[in-house]
């Protein structure tokens, strides 16, 4: 740690598919399985600890985020935003909701943009040169029926299946609760997020769709800057309107 190195054995991952169906036919039919040193493993979970304390002391995440956090889970991510949504409901208001995800979001990850984001949180400098280390010049190769390929290099990313990467992916994404125009409330757990907001009596749609748009287009342009992709299956809901609006120059 010192030295802010990490050891080249401890860069190295062994990639295992997994088949997500009976008869895989293309390469996204697969799940890829990551094995790593598992002595880099138990030097992980020590930085690990260190890491979380120190985002506890600082108060560094959102109150958005339940992953990575403890006491947080999907459960308590969804309680909180049904409990949202449906006291608004109970006030007569309708609720618009987007859910999104990001496309191989662990992959995507930029090192430089990561690094400076652990600047920022004001992590030890020891450990960043440490992380530095750890994500750079990583190699994989992928193992099938005791057959190994040759190794590749892994240009961008956080390790997949490695202790650090949650906690380093959440460091990554924890602003963007920050971007979302006012009216607009947010919950994150790792790379899932629902964007919502409640559309009272008073007001009319149209100005909401407006402000719904302009915090898509806010993720949106994060996601471009921050060189991830949002996956193109997204979804949006709106729960039925629970009251009559008076359609502007309707007979």
């Amino acid at each position: 740690m010192m030295r802010g190195e990490c050891p080249s054995l401890w860069k190295e991952s062994i990639v295992i598919p997994l088949n997500k169906k009976e008869k895989p036919m293309v390469p996204t039919d697969f799940r890829p399985i990551s094995l790593t040193s598992q002595l880099c493993r138990i030097y992980e979970r020590c930085l690990l600890k260190k890491i979380l304390q120190h985002l506890d002391t600082i108060k560094f995440w959102n109150n958005d985020q339940h992953g990575f956090r403890p006491k947080k889970s999907t459960v308590t991510c969804m309680l909180e935003a049904v409990n949202d949504w449906t006291e608004s409901i109970d006030e007569g208001a309708q609720v618009d909701v987007i859910y999104l995800d990001y496309a191989k979001a662990f992959d995507r990850v930029p090192h430089d943009i990561l690094l400076a984001k652990l600047v920022d949180a004001n992590l030890n400098p020891n450990l960043i040169k440490w992380i530095r280390s750890y994500l750079s010049n990583r190699t994989f190769s992928v193992k099938v029926n005791n057959e190994s390929s040759t190794p590749k290099h892994a240009q961008c990313g956080v390790p997949q299946g490695a202790v650090l990467s949650p906690i380093l992916f959440g460091i990554f994404v924890n602003e963007i609760p920050s971007i979302l125009p006012s009216g607009i409330r947010c919950k994150q757990f790792a790379d899932d997020i629902k964007i919502y907001t409640a559309i009272p009596k008073s007001d009319t749609i149209e100005d909401h769709e407006t402000l719904m748009q302009s915090a898509i287009d806010a993720v949106c342009n994060w996601s471009e800057n921050s060189k991830l992709a949002l996956n193109d299956k997204c979804i949006y809901e709106k729960t039925i309107q629970p009251y009559k609006r008076e359609i502007p120059n309707s007979k």
